[in-house]
């Protein structure tokens, strides 16, 4: 998505978002922070997300936006740890 309107672009990805029906459960990750808050627009054009999975770069972009609107009930960081598995060539 392209948040300045000019359609979609092709050689990079800004910006993800994944919501389950319902809005209850939204993963949103953005590499800037004009497409976070288009892509939290989205999101809230369709209601108020009930949970929201995210970087802390980009909760620190889209929190502001979601005071101006709602509540948060709770609030966690969470530390995703991710393992590698070393590829044998050979």
């Amino acid at each position: 998505m392209n948040p300045s309107g000019g359609g979609l672009l092709t050689d990079a990805i800004l910006g993800i978002v994944m919501a389950s029906p319902g809005n209850t459960t939204v993963s949103l990750e953005s590499g800037d922070q004009a497409t976070a808050v288009a892509l939290l627009a989205q999101i809230t054009s369709r209601g108020c997300p009930h949970r929201i999975a995210t970087s802390s770069q980009t909760k620190n972009w889209v929190r502001p936006r979601l005071l101006e609107h709602y509540h948060l009930e709770r609030e966690h960081n969470s530390l995703v740890m991710i393992s590698l598995r070393l590829l044998i060539v050979g």
